[in-house]
């Protein structure tokens, strides 16, 4: 789930514990059919991250593809970034996010050889 506001904020103060059942007491709201719970969750806190700050990317309008090929360029042939702002096409999404990690992940490869 992706949570902004005051949810995401009582995300990063809350225990995994009750951030999940937040979550399970939403879905179950949604779909009838849930039997079973995971054995383990991951809860991102990023509104707690110093670096992060809940932030994430969104294109401007004037938004330059040149500047997502500028994020995508190695350097030192071992260095690469990836994200969802790394991706013109889906820039600002989930997918343009594991698409640009993939494709960071095979410049890498490539430049080792």
């Amino acid at each position: 789930m992706l949570l902004g506001g005051a949810p995401s904020e009582y995300i990063d103060h809350a225990t995994d514990s009750d951030v999940w059942h937040l979550i399970y007491d939403s879905l179950n709201a949604n779909f009838t059919d849930i039997l079973t719970q995971p054995k383990h969750i991951l809860v991102t806190r990023w509104g707690a991250d110093p670096f992060s700050r809940g932030s994430f990317s969104f294109p401007q309008p004037h938004h330059q593809v040149k500047w997502v090929q500028a994020l995508q360029q190695l350097i030192d042939h071992r260095l690469g970034f990836a994200g969802e702002h790394c991706n013109a096409q889906y820039a600002g999404t989930v997918h343009g996010a594991y698409l640009s990690g993939i494709e960071a992940a095979q410049n890498i490869l490539a430049s080792l050889d």
